[in-house]
Protein backbone atom coordinates (compact mmCIF):
# COMPACT_ATOMS: atom_id res chain seq x y z
CA UNK A 1 0.00 0.00 0.00
CA UNK A 2 2.49 2.45 0.71
CA UNK A 3 3.59 2.44 -2.72
CA UNK A 4 0.49 3.60 -3.83
CA UNK A 5 -0.04 6.53 -1.57
CA UNK A 6 3.86 7.66 -2.16
CA UNK A 7 3.95 7.30 -5.68
CA UNK A 8 0.61 9.49 -5.62
CA UNK A 9 2.06 12.52 -3.76
CA UNK A 10 5.52 12.25 -5.29
CA UNK A 11 3.62 12.69 -8.97
CA UNK A 12 1.01 15.63 -6.76
CA UNK A 13 4.14 17.07 -5.32
CA UNK A 14 5.92 17.72 -8.35
CA UNK A 15 2.60 19.21 -10.27
CA UNK A 16 2.36 21.91 -7.79
CA UNK A 17 5.75 22.24 -5.94
CA UNK A 18 4.92 25.86 -5.87
CA UNK A 19 2.16 26.45 -3.61
CA UNK A 20 1.12 22.83 -2.40
CA UNK A 21 -1.15 23.76 1.03
CA UNK A 22 0.50 21.13 3.55
CA UNK A 23 -1.07 18.41 5.35
CA UNK A 24 -1.08 21.18 8.66
CA UNK A 25 -2.49 24.12 6.42
CA UNK A 26 -5.80 22.05 5.95
CA UNK A 27 -6.15 21.68 9.20
CA UNK A 28 -4.19 18.23 10.37
CA UNK A 29 -2.56 18.01 13.69
CA UNK A 30 1.09 18.53 13.67
CA UNK A 31 1.47 14.90 15.68
CA UNK A 32 -0.60 12.89 13.44
CA UNK A 33 0.96 14.52 10.09
CA UNK A 34 4.76 13.21 12.05
CA UNK A 35 3.20 10.27 12.08
CA UNK A 36 1.97 10.03 8.37
CA UNK A 37 5.33 10.93 7.32
CA UNK A 38 6.78 8.95 9.08
CA UNK A 39 4.72 5.85 8.67
CA UNK A 40 4.83 7.03 4.56
CA UNK A 41 7.84 9.10 4.09
CA UNK A 42 7.31 9.87 0.78
CA UNK A 43 4.04 11.23 1.51
CA UNK A 44 4.89 14.89 1.71
CA UNK A 45 1.51 16.95 0.30
CA UNK A 46 -1.93 16.53 0.09
CA UNK A 47 -3.54 15.57 -3.21
CA UNK A 48 -5.82 17.46 -4.82
CA UNK A 49 -8.84 15.75 -3.69
CA UNK A 50 -7.40 15.42 -0.14
CA UNK A 51 -7.20 19.49 -0.41
CA UNK A 52 -10.95 19.72 -1.44
CA UNK A 53 -11.56 16.72 1.29
CA UNK A 54 -9.80 17.06 4.40
CA UNK A 55 -11.28 20.90 5.64
CA UNK A 56 -15.12 19.87 4.33
CA UNK A 57 -14.55 16.67 6.58
CA UNK A 58 -13.85 19.55 9.39
CA UNK A 59 -16.67 21.01 8.45
CA UNK A 60 -18.64 18.54 9.30
CA UNK A 61 -21.32 19.29 6.38
CA UNK A 62 -22.32 15.84 4.47
CA UNK A 63 -20.16 15.11 1.54
CA UNK A 64 -20.63 13.60 -1.87
CA UNK A 65 -16.91 12.58 -3.17
CA UNK A 66 -16.53 12.04 -6.68
CA UNK A 67 -13.17 11.64 -8.14
CA UNK A 68 -11.17 8.99 -10.59
CA UNK A 69 -9.76 5.75 -9.40
CA UNK A 70 -6.53 5.93 -7.57
CA UNK A 71 -6.91 9.85 -6.38
CA UNK A 72 -6.15 9.28 -3.06
CA UNK A 73 -10.09 9.65 -2.07
CA UNK A 74 -10.08 6.90 0.83
CA UNK A 75 -6.56 7.48 2.49
CA UNK A 76 -7.98 11.17 2.36
CA UNK A 77 -10.70 9.92 4.27
CA UNK A 78 -8.67 8.04 7.06
CA UNK A 79 -6.61 10.77 7.37
CA UNK A 80 -9.74 13.21 8.24
CA UNK A 81 -11.37 10.54 10.36
CA UNK A 82 -8.07 10.17 12.55
CA UNK A 83 -7.77 13.84 13.36
CA UNK A 84 -11.01 13.85 13.93
CA UNK A 85 -11.66 14.49 18.41
CA UNK A 86 -12.06 11.31 20.12
CA UNK A 87 -15.34 12.79 22.48
CA UNK A 88 -16.08 11.11 25.95
CA UNK A 89 -19.07 10.97 27.88
CA UNK A 90 -19.93 11.41 31.67
CA UNK A 91 -22.69 8.79 31.54
CA UNK A 92 -20.23 6.59 29.29
CA UNK A 93 -17.34 4.45 30.75
CA UNK A 94 -15.75 4.16 27.64
CA UNK A 95 -15.18 6.85 24.29
CA UNK A 96 -17.75 6.37 22.05
CA UNK A 97 -17.05 5.72 17.85
CA UNK A 98 -15.91 8.51 15.98
CA UNK A 99 -16.32 7.32 12.56
CA UNK A 100 -17.54 4.38 10.86
CA UNK A 101 -16.55 3.12 7.34
CA UNK A 102 -18.98 1.09 5.25
CA UNK A 103 -16.84 -0.83 2.69
CA UNK A 104 -18.00 -3.45 0.25
CA UNK A 105 -15.88 -6.30 0.88
CA UNK A 106 -13.72 -7.76 3.92
CA UNK A 107 -10.13 -7.18 1.98
CA UNK A 108 -11.02 -3.46 1.87
CA UNK A 109 -11.70 -3.79 5.11
CA UNK A 110 -8.07 -4.95 6.47
CA UNK A 111 -6.63 -2.65 3.59
CA UNK A 112 -7.95 0.24 5.59
CA UNK A 113 -6.74 -1.06 8.86
CA UNK A 114 -3.22 -1.66 7.90
CA UNK A 115 -3.29 1.69 7.06
CA UNK A 116 -4.09 3.27 10.41
CA UNK A 117 -2.36 0.33 12.04
CA UNK A 118 0.78 2.25 10.30
CA UNK A 119 0.34 5.32 11.44
CA UNK A 120 -0.90 4.59 14.24
CA UNK A 121 2.57 2.46 15.09
CA UNK A 122 4.69 5.78 14.15
CA UNK A 123 2.53 8.00 16.64
CA UNK A 124 4.61 7.85 19.39
CA UNK A 125 6.81 5.56 21.35
CA UNK A 126 4.57 3.93 23.13
CA UNK A 127 1.14 4.13 20.99
CA UNK A 128 -2.24 2.75 21.65
CA UNK A 129 -3.72 -0.54 20.93
CA UNK A 130 -4.81 -1.00 16.98
CA UNK A 131 -7.97 -1.93 18.79
CA UNK A 132 -8.53 1.46 20.88
CA UNK A 133 -7.61 2.75 17.03
CA UNK A 134 -9.21 0.67 14.64
CA UNK A 135 -11.24 -2.57 14.44
CA UNK A 136 -13.08 -4.66 11.61
CA UNK A 137 -16.44 -6.04 11.52
CA UNK A 138 -16.48 -8.38 9.00
CA UNK A 139 -18.70 -11.78 8.52
CA UNK A 140 -16.07 -14.64 9.44
CA UNK A 141 -18.80 -17.54 9.96
CA UNK A 142 -20.46 -16.70 13.30
CA UNK A 143 -16.75 -14.12 15.17
CA UNK A 144 -18.34 -11.11 14.46
CA UNK A 145 -21.21 -12.18 16.78
CA UNK A 146 -19.47 -13.23 18.95
CA UNK A 147 -15.30 -11.80 19.69
CA UNK A 148 -16.20 -9.38 17.78
CA UNK A 149 -19.48 -8.12 19.28
CA UNK A 150 -17.83 -8.26 22.76
CA UNK A 151 -14.81 -6.35 21.36
CA UNK A 152 -16.75 -3.49 20.25
CA UNK A 153 -18.96 -3.30 23.56
CA UNK A 154 -15.94 -3.33 26.14
CA UNK A 155 -13.23 -1.15 23.80
CA UNK A 156 -15.15 0.76 21.55
CA UNK A 157 -12.42 1.74 18.66
CA UNK A 158 -11.97 5.60 17.27
CA UNK A 159 -12.89 4.37 14.17
CA UNK A 160 -15.08 0.97 13.05
CA UNK A 161 -14.66 -0.33 9.52
CA UNK A 162 -17.24 -2.81 8.53
CA UNK A 163 -18.99 -4.38 5.92
CA UNK A 164 -22.72 -3.25 5.44
CA UNK A 165 -24.09 -6.95 6.25
CA UNK A 166 -22.12 -8.00 9.47
CA UNK A 167 -22.82 -4.23 11.20
CA UNK A 168 -26.41 -4.68 10.18
CA UNK A 169 -26.55 -8.39 12.02
CA UNK A 170 -24.73 -7.08 15.10
CA UNK A 171 -27.19 -4.39 15.11
CA UNK A 172 -30.14 -6.67 14.97
CA UNK A 173 -28.52 -9.00 17.86
CA UNK A 174 -27.72 -5.99 20.44
CA UNK A 175 -29.46 -2.75 19.02
CA UNK A 176 -28.06 -0.47 21.64
CA UNK A 177 -24.80 -1.74 21.20
CA UNK A 178 -23.66 1.92 19.31
CA UNK A 179 -24.73 5.37 20.16
CA UNK A 180 -25.24 6.64 16.66
CA UNK A 181 -25.85 10.50 17.88
CA UNK A 182 -22.50 10.08 19.30
CA UNK A 183 -20.91 8.99 16.17
CA UNK A 184 -19.16 12.19 14.10
CA UNK A 185 -19.55 10.79 10.57
CA UNK A 186 -20.24 7.68 8.79
CA UNK A 187 -18.11 7.30 5.47
CA UNK A 188 -20.05 5.13 2.90
CA UNK A 189 -16.92 3.90 0.48
CA UNK A 190 -17.59 2.52 -3.14
CA UNK A 191 -21.58 4.03 -2.23
CA UNK A 192 -22.85 2.73 -5.84
CA UNK A 193 -21.98 -0.99 -5.30
CA UNK A 194 -23.66 -0.70 -2.11
CA UNK A 195 -26.85 0.46 -2.77
CA UNK A 196 -28.39 -0.80 -5.35
CA UNK A 197 -30.41 2.22 -7.49
CA UNK A 198 -31.53 1.68 -11.07
CA UNK A 199 -32.21 4.43 -14.36
CA UNK A 200 -35.88 6.21 -13.67
CA UNK A 201 -37.24 4.96 -17.08
CA UNK A 202 -40.61 3.91 -17.57
CA UNK A 203 -40.61 0.72 -18.00
CA UNK A 204 -42.17 -2.63 -16.61
CA UNK A 205 -39.06 -3.70 -15.86
CA UNK A 206 -37.28 -1.03 -14.12
CA UNK A 207 -41.16 -0.93 -12.02
CA UNK A 208 -40.70 -4.71 -11.31
CA UNK A 209 -36.60 -4.29 -10.25
CA UNK A 210 -38.18 -0.76 -8.20
CA UNK A 211 -40.90 -2.86 -6.07
CA UNK A 212 -38.03 -5.58 -5.78
CA UNK A 213 -35.68 -3.22 -4.29
CA UNK A 214 -38.78 -1.45 -1.34
CA UNK A 215 -39.66 -5.35 -0.39
CA UNK A 216 -35.89 -6.09 0.01
CA UNK A 217 -33.75 -3.38 0.92
CA UNK A 218 -30.04 -4.05 0.83
CA UNK A 219 -27.95 -3.61 4.63
CA UNK A 220 -26.24 -0.29 3.22
CA UNK A 221 -30.02 1.10 3.09
CA UNK A 222 -31.26 -0.78 5.84
CA UNK A 223 -28.39 0.71 7.85
CA UNK A 224 -28.78 4.46 6.56
CA UNK A 225 -32.47 4.23 7.44
CA UNK A 226 -31.74 2.86 11.52
CA UNK A 227 -28.74 5.92 11.79
CA UNK A 228 -30.93 8.62 9.46
CA UNK A 229 -34.55 7.77 10.71
CA UNK A 230 -35.02 10.88 12.26
CA UNK A 231 -33.29 13.34 8.86
CA UNK A 232 -36.27 11.26 7.04
CA UNK A 233 -38.95 12.94 9.68
CA UNK A 234 -37.38 16.36 9.23
CA UNK A 235 -38.35 19.14 6.28
CA UNK A 236 -39.32 22.00 5.37
CA UNK A 237 -43.10 21.48 6.37
CA UNK A 238 -42.47 20.57 9.99
CA UNK A 239 -39.60 22.43 10.77
CA UNK A 240 -40.89 24.40 13.21
CA UNK A 241 -42.15 20.70 15.19
CA UNK A 242 -38.55 19.94 16.11
CA UNK A 243 -37.39 23.43 17.37
CA UNK A 244 -37.75 21.83 20.82
CA UNK A 245 -36.49 18.61 19.52
CA UNK A 246 -33.11 18.77 18.75
CA UNK A 247 -31.60 16.44 17.15
CA UNK A 248 -27.45 15.23 15.77
CA UNK A 249 -26.86 12.54 13.77
CA UNK A 250 -23.61 11.97 11.99
CA UNK A 251 -22.08 13.41 8.54
CA UNK A 252 -22.96 11.35 6.33
CA UNK A 253 -19.78 10.91 3.26
CA UNK A 254 -20.40 9.45 0.36
CA UNK A 255 -17.33 8.25 -1.72
CA UNK A 256 -16.80 6.77 -5.59
CA UNK A 257 -15.39 6.90 -8.37
CA UNK A 258 -18.56 6.60 -9.91
CA UNK A 259 -22.27 8.51 -8.65
CA UNK A 260 -24.48 8.50 -10.86
CA UNK A 261 -27.75 10.37 -11.27
CA UNK A 262 -30.15 8.14 -9.97
CA UNK A 263 -28.08 7.50 -6.61
CA UNK A 264 -27.99 10.95 -6.13
CA UNK A 265 -31.74 11.07 -7.04
CA UNK A 266 -32.12 8.43 -4.45
CA UNK A 267 -30.01 10.19 -1.51
CA UNK A 268 -31.58 13.71 -2.14
CA UNK A 269 -35.44 12.51 -2.48
CA UNK A 270 -36.58 8.92 -2.37
CA UNK A 271 -34.60 8.03 0.96
CA UNK A 272 -34.50 11.37 2.60
CA UNK A 273 -31.26 11.17 4.13
CA UNK A 274 -29.53 14.16 2.19
CA UNK A 275 -30.52 17.41 2.30
CA UNK A 276 -29.76 20.50 0.60
CA UNK A 277 -26.93 21.64 2.64
CA UNK A 278 -24.26 19.21 1.16
CA UNK A 279 -20.38 19.66 0.22
CA UNK A 280 -19.89 18.39 -3.54
CA UNK A 281 -15.84 16.93 -3.60
CA UNK A 282 -15.48 16.30 -7.61
CA UNK A 283 -12.46 15.85 -9.25
CA UNK A 284 -12.07 14.10 -12.77
CA UNK A 285 -15.33 12.82 -14.18
CA UNK A 286 -16.37 10.38 -16.58
CA UNK A 287 -19.75 11.89 -18.17
CA UNK A 288 -21.41 8.58 -19.74
CA UNK A 289 -21.57 9.92 -23.13
CA UNK A 290 -18.38 9.65 -25.41
CA UNK A 291 -18.83 13.06 -26.61
CA UNK A 292 -18.67 14.81 -23.05
CA UNK A 293 -15.71 12.03 -22.15
CA UNK A 294 -12.93 14.06 -19.97
CA UNK A 295 -9.66 12.03 -19.20
CA UNK A 296 -9.59 9.81 -16.31
CA UNK A 297 -7.35 7.41 -15.23
CA UNK A 298 -8.96 4.32 -16.69
CA UNK A 299 -8.42 6.37 -19.97
CA UNK A 300 -5.20 7.89 -19.63
CA UNK A 301 -2.32 7.60 -22.15
CA UNK A 302 0.01 5.35 -19.78
CA UNK A 303 -2.88 2.40 -19.43
CA UNK A 304 -3.22 0.40 -23.16
CA UNK A 305 -6.29 -2.19 -22.90
CA UNK A 306 -6.37 -5.18 -25.10
CA UNK A 307 -9.08 -7.59 -26.18
CA UNK A 308 -7.23 -11.31 -26.71
CA UNK A 309 -10.39 -13.53 -28.69
CA UNK A 310 -9.63 -17.21 -27.82
CA UNK A 311 -11.10 -20.13 -29.68
CA UNK A 312 -10.64 -23.42 -29.98
CA UNK A 313 -7.19 -23.30 -32.60
CA UNK A 314 -6.46 -19.83 -32.23
CA UNK A 315 -5.67 -16.66 -30.33
CA UNK A 316 -5.93 -13.34 -31.82
CA UNK A 317 -6.13 -9.33 -31.10
CA UNK A 318 -10.03 -7.79 -31.72
CA UNK A 319 -10.80 -6.84 -34.80
CA UNK A 320 -10.05 -3.11 -35.32
CA UNK A 321 -7.26 -2.97 -32.81
CA UNK A 322 -4.64 -0.65 -33.21
CA UNK A 323 -0.73 -1.17 -33.90
CA UNK A 324 0.91 -0.87 -29.88
CA UNK A 325 3.99 0.96 -29.94
CA UNK A 326 6.80 -0.70 -28.54
CA UNK A 327 6.75 -1.36 -24.70
CA UNK A 328 10.31 -1.19 -22.45
CA UNK A 329 8.28 -0.23 -18.74
CA UNK A 330 8.04 -3.73 -17.69
CA UNK A 331 11.44 -4.67 -15.35
CA UNK A 332 12.74 -7.83 -15.60
CA UNK A 333 13.11 -9.79 -12.00
CA UNK A 334 17.30 -9.95 -11.24
CA UNK A 335 18.72 -13.52 -11.77
CA UNK A 336 19.91 -13.83 -8.19
CA UNK A 337 16.24 -13.33 -6.73
CA UNK A 338 15.13 -16.48 -4.57
CA UNK A 339 11.96 -18.39 -5.35
CA UNK A 340 9.16 -17.51 -3.05
CA UNK A 341 8.47 -20.05 -0.58
CA UNK A 342 5.42 -22.47 -1.42
CA UNK A 343 2.99 -21.93 1.12
CA UNK A 344 1.63 -25.28 3.40
CA UNK A 345 -1.74 -26.08 2.10
CA UNK A 346 -4.44 -26.71 4.36
CA UNK A 347 -6.41 -30.02 5.01
CA UNK A 348 -9.71 -27.78 3.50
CA UNK A 349 -7.63 -26.74 0.82
CA UNK A 350 -6.25 -30.36 -0.40
CA UNK A 351 -9.64 -31.40 0.22
CA UNK A 352 -11.53 -29.09 -2.55
CA UNK A 353 -8.63 -29.80 -4.70
CA UNK A 354 -9.54 -33.24 -4.70
CA UNK A 355 -12.89 -32.54 -5.25
CA UNK A 356 -11.68 -30.26 -8.03
CA UNK A 357 -9.44 -33.37 -9.87
CA UNK A 358 -13.59 -35.20 -10.33
CA UNK A 359 -15.58 -32.81 -11.64
CA UNK A 360 -15.60 -31.10 -15.17
CA UNK A 361 -14.23 -27.71 -15.24
CA UNK A 362 -17.14 -24.50 -15.92
CA UNK A 363 -14.58 -22.32 -17.22
CA UNK A 364 -13.55 -21.76 -20.79
CA UNK A 365 -10.55 -23.89 -20.77
CA UNK A 366 -9.11 -22.20 -23.92
CA UNK A 367 -9.46 -18.93 -22.43
CA UNK A 368 -7.32 -19.69 -19.36
CA UNK A 369 -4.49 -21.18 -21.75
CA UNK A 370 -4.88 -17.56 -23.41
CA UNK A 371 -4.64 -16.11 -19.28
CA UNK A 372 -1.73 -17.83 -18.46
CA UNK A 373 0.40 -17.70 -22.29
CA UNK A 374 0.01 -13.40 -21.75
CA UNK A 375 0.64 -13.81 -18.06
CA UNK A 376 3.90 -15.50 -18.75
CA UNK A 377 4.48 -13.10 -21.69
CA UNK A 378 4.24 -10.02 -19.99
CA UNK A 379 3.59 -10.29 -16.35
CA UNK A 380 7.16 -9.67 -14.34
CA UNK A 381 5.58 -9.82 -10.62
CA UNK A 382 2.18 -9.56 -10.03
CA UNK A 383 -1.26 -9.33 -12.14
CA UNK A 384 -5.17 -9.75 -11.25
CA UNK A 385 -7.50 -11.70 -12.85
CA UNK A 386 -11.15 -10.52 -12.22
CA UNK A 387 -13.82 -13.20 -13.45
CA UNK A 388 -17.53 -13.27 -13.12
CA UNK A 389 -19.22 -13.45 -9.49
CA UNK A 390 -21.45 -16.24 -10.30
CA UNK A 391 -18.00 -18.58 -10.69
CA UNK A 392 -15.56 -20.23 -8.38
CA UNK A 393 -12.78 -18.42 -7.91
CA UNK A 394 -11.40 -21.43 -6.03
CA UNK A 395 -11.56 -23.50 -8.73
CA UNK A 396 -10.44 -20.71 -11.59
CA UNK A 397 -6.99 -21.06 -9.00
CA UNK A 398 -7.24 -25.09 -9.34
CA UNK A 399 -7.16 -24.74 -13.24
CA UNK A 400 -4.72 -21.85 -13.46
CA UNK A 401 -2.01 -23.68 -11.23
CA UNK A 402 -2.30 -27.13 -13.69
CA UNK A 403 -1.70 -25.36 -16.36
CA UNK A 404 1.34 -23.69 -14.70
CA UNK A 405 0.56 -20.40 -12.96
CA UNK A 406 1.25 -19.00 -9.61
CA UNK A 407 -2.23 -18.38 -8.81
CA UNK A 408 -4.00 -17.30 -5.60
CA UNK A 409 -7.50 -16.06 -4.41
CA UNK A 410 -7.46 -12.19 -3.23
CA UNK A 411 -7.00 -12.51 0.76
CA UNK A 412 -5.34 -9.56 2.69
CA UNK A 413 -4.96 -11.21 5.50
CA UNK A 414 -2.38 -13.99 4.06
CA UNK A 415 1.20 -12.76 3.37
CA UNK A 416 0.95 -15.05 0.13
CA UNK A 417 -2.40 -13.83 -0.92
CA UNK A 418 -1.91 -10.27 -1.28
CA UNK A 419 -1.07 -8.72 2.23
CA UNK A 420 3.04 -8.66 1.03
CA UNK A 421 1.94 -6.48 -1.64
CA UNK A 422 -0.01 -4.16 0.53
CA UNK A 423 2.55 -3.95 2.97
CA UNK A 424 5.59 -3.99 0.57
CA UNK A 425 5.66 -1.81 -2.78
CA UNK A 426 8.94 -3.74 -3.42
CA UNK A 427 7.66 -7.29 -3.24
CA UNK A 428 10.76 -8.76 -4.59
CA UNK A 429 9.69 -12.62 -3.51
CA UNK A 430 7.69 -12.75 -5.80
CA UNK A 431 9.15 -11.69 -9.07
CA UNK A 432 10.92 -15.26 -9.34
CA UNK A 433 7.53 -16.85 -9.26
CA UNK A 434 5.45 -13.55 -10.74
CA UNK A 435 1.95 -13.91 -8.75
CA UNK A 436 -1.84 -14.21 -10.63
CA UNK A 437 -4.38 -13.47 -7.96
CA UNK A 438 -8.20 -14.33 -8.78
CA UNK A 439 -11.11 -12.29 -7.55
CA UNK A 440 -14.34 -11.38 -8.78
CA UNK A 441 -15.34 -8.04 -9.52
CA UNK A 442 -17.21 -7.13 -6.31
CA UNK A 443 -14.09 -8.31 -4.15
CA UNK A 444 -11.62 -5.61 -5.66
CA UNK A 445 -13.46 -2.85 -5.21
CA UNK A 446 -10.54 0.13 -3.97
CA UNK A 447 -7.91 -2.49 -3.28
CA UNK A 448 -4.36 -1.21 -3.67
CA UNK A 449 -1.91 -3.38 -4.81
CA UNK A 450 1.36 -1.47 -5.63
CA UNK A 451 3.02 -3.42 -7.88
CA UNK A 452 0.41 -4.30 -10.36
CA UNK A 453 0.65 -3.53 -13.88
CA UNK A 454 -1.70 -6.14 -15.42
CA UNK A 455 -5.46 -6.51 -15.06
CA UNK A 456 -6.82 -9.15 -16.89
CA UNK A 457 -10.58 -9.62 -17.04
CA UNK A 458 -12.31 -12.81 -18.41
CA UNK A 459 -15.25 -12.38 -20.65
CA UNK A 460 -17.69 -9.64 -20.06
CA UNK A 461 -20.22 -11.14 -17.89
CA UNK A 462 -18.02 -9.98 -14.84
CA UNK A 463 -18.94 -6.62 -16.33
CA UNK A 464 -22.80 -6.58 -14.69
CA UNK A 465 -25.19 -7.98 -16.67
CA UNK A 466 -25.79 -8.67 -20.21
CA UNK A 467 -26.91 -5.18 -21.31
CA UNK A 468 -24.47 -2.82 -21.96
CA UNK A 469 -25.32 0.20 -18.99
CA UNK A 470 -24.03 3.21 -17.33
CA UNK A 471 -23.30 0.17 -14.34
CA UNK A 472 -21.77 -2.08 -17.15
CA UNK A 473 -19.19 0.46 -17.84
CA UNK A 474 -18.64 1.90 -14.36
CA UNK A 475 -17.68 -1.35 -13.60
CA UNK A 476 -14.78 -1.66 -16.47
CA UNK A 477 -13.80 1.62 -15.34
CA UNK A 478 -13.02 0.44 -11.27
CA UNK A 479 -11.81 -2.60 -12.62
CA UNK A 480 -9.22 -0.88 -15.06
CA UNK A 481 -8.40 1.88 -12.06
CA UNK A 482 -6.58 -1.66 -10.22
CA UNK A 483 -3.71 -0.94 -12.84
CA UNK A 484 -1.45 2.32 -13.61
CA UNK A 485 -2.48 4.02 -10.93
CA UNK A 486 -0.71 7.65 -10.39
CA UNK A 487 0.75 7.60 -14.25
CA UNK A 488 2.26 4.65 -13.76
CA UNK A 489 1.90 2.33 -16.80
CA UNK A 490 -0.29 -1.00 -17.29
CA UNK A 491 -2.31 -3.33 -19.31
CA UNK A 492 -5.68 -3.90 -19.14
CA UNK A 493 -5.99 -7.52 -21.02
CA UNK A 494 -9.44 -9.04 -22.14
CA UNK A 495 -10.32 -12.58 -22.90
CA UNK A 496 -13.29 -12.92 -24.95
CA UNK A 497 -14.22 -16.42 -26.40
CA UNK A 498 -14.84 -15.97 -30.00
CA UNK A 499 -17.16 -19.30 -30.30
CA UNK A 500 -19.89 -18.22 -28.19
CA UNK A 501 -23.44 -17.45 -29.61
CA UNK A 502 -22.33 -16.41 -32.79
CA UNK A 503 -19.60 -13.67 -30.60
CA UNK A 504 -21.45 -12.48 -28.64
CA UNK A 505 -18.90 -11.43 -25.93
CA UNK A 506 -17.06 -10.29 -28.80
CA UNK A 507 -20.01 -7.63 -30.12
CA UNK A 508 -20.81 -6.85 -26.65
CA UNK A 509 -16.98 -6.39 -25.74
CA UNK A 510 -16.47 -3.78 -28.62
CA UNK A 511 -19.34 -2.16 -27.65
CA UNK A 512 -18.23 -1.45 -23.83
CA UNK A 513 -14.96 -0.03 -25.25
CA UNK A 514 -16.19 1.82 -28.02
CA UNK A 515 -18.89 3.65 -25.36
CA UNK A 516 -15.79 4.35 -23.15
CA UNK A 517 -13.79 5.50 -26.00
CA UNK A 518 -10.88 3.50 -25.60
CA UNK A 519 -9.21 2.31 -28.59
CA UNK A 520 -7.93 -1.26 -28.08
CA UNK A 521 -4.15 -1.73 -28.71
CA UNK A 522 -2.98 -5.36 -30.50
CA UNK A 523 -0.61 -7.20 -28.66
CA UNK A 524 2.15 -8.11 -31.00
CA UNK A 525 2.81 -11.76 -30.06
CA UNK A 526 -0.66 -12.75 -30.93
CA UNK A 527 -0.51 -11.04 -34.32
Amino acid sequence: MSRMVEALAEKESVQRAHVQPTFEALGLHSHLVKAIRAAFPKVEFPTATQIQLIPAIHNKKDIILQDETGSGKTFGLVLASLNKPRLTYSDYDVPSITTIFLVPHRDLAFQIRHWIQKITECSSTTPPRLDQVAQVLVRDGQMHLQSGLEQLLKTPPHVLIATPASLLEVLQKQDDIIDFSRVSAVVVDEVDDLIETIPDTKTALVEKIRKRIARHPGPTRQLLDIIYSKRKRFTAKNREEFVDEPYQTPQLILSSATIRRHLKEYFFGESGIVKGDVVKVRGTVLPLHVKEMLATSVLHTDISHHVLVVSDKTIENLAGAAEAPDREDVLKPSPDEEPAPTPVKTEAELERELGFSMTPSPFNQNSLEAVAAAFALYVPSVALLVIPGATSIYRAVYDLRALGVNAYNVDMLAEHKGRLHLLSGDATRFKSNPTLFVASVAAIRGLDLPELQHVFILGTLGLEGTDITSRTLDTYIHVAGRVGRFGKKGRVISIIDGEQNDQQEVKRMDKILKRLGIQPMKLKEFS
